[in-house]
């Protein structure tokens, strides 16, 4: 899988706008960035954070997801995040990206509680040309996984970046953020990534992604959402 992204990343059109991407770049990789945590990788620099968000916080955004939305799925879903807590989580990420908060698509969760539940290999940067989010909201320049509850080691569920040679085990209000092109744009195929499978039954893993464009959104949330699901 990997190999079909390195032979994609060479399409042009799948570049992200180069003054975004480079910004982000050096904001990731500044070594005085202490509000996205420490270096698990300098090139490309990807970050862990262990107390991103509070426990406190991270109680407040699981309440505030919608039970029918937590059903089972193991898929990415947009599921009644709105709060207070939510607001300062993308503040958070804005910052530690230095970025506008515009830049940033509506929050996003997952959540694991089955034997076997897993996602993919998998980049996070558009990887099909011809997509119509990509012209409209342009690419993804960087990532934020925010883990929402913690899991025990042995249970499977870690976050794998086997390129880069290193997994994470979610803990509560742990940040991970990463870029998914380079300085000068062109999207890294490194940045594959999997949720390892879950283990056993009866533990929860639930997460947030936010991801971050290359230009600012639609302020029209019927608008936005439509694109992102084109």
């Amino acid at each position: 899988m990997c190999s079909g992204f390195r032979k994609e990343r060479s399409d042009p059109q799948l570049r992200a706008e180069p003054r975004a991407a480079a910004h982000v770049w050096r904001r990731l990789s500044s070594c005085d960035l202490s509000s996205a945590g420490w270096l698990l990788s300098s090139s490309p620099p990807c970050r862990l954070k262990e107390d991103f968000i509070t426990e406190e916080e991270a109680s407040s955004l699981l309440l505030g997801l919608r039970p029918d939305a937590l059903a089972g799925r193991a898929r990415r879903e947009r599921g009644g995040v709105e709060s207070r807590a939510e607001e300062q989580l993308r503040q958070r990420v804005a910052a530690a990206v230095g970025v506008e908060e515009s830049l940033l698509e509506p929050t996003r969760f997952v959540r694991y509680s089955r034997e076997g539940q897993a996602f993919e290999p998998h980049v996070d940067w558009i990887v099909d040309s011809a997509d119509p989010q990509l012209a409209q909201l342009g690419q993804r320049v960087a990532t934020a996984l925010i883990f929402l509850t913690d899991l025990p080691e042995g249970v499977g569920g870690e976050t794998d970046f086997p390129a880069l040679g290193f997994a994470v085990t979610p803990k509560k209000g742990t940040g991970l953020l990463w870029p998914n092109v380079g300085a000068d744009g062109t999207p890294l195929p490194d940045m594959i990534h999997e949720a390892m499978p879950m283990l056993q039954d009866g533990i929860e893993k639930i997460a947030l992604n936010v991801w971050i464009r290359d230009r600012p959104l639609p302020r029209d949330m019927t608008i936005l959402e439509n694109l992102l699901q084109s």
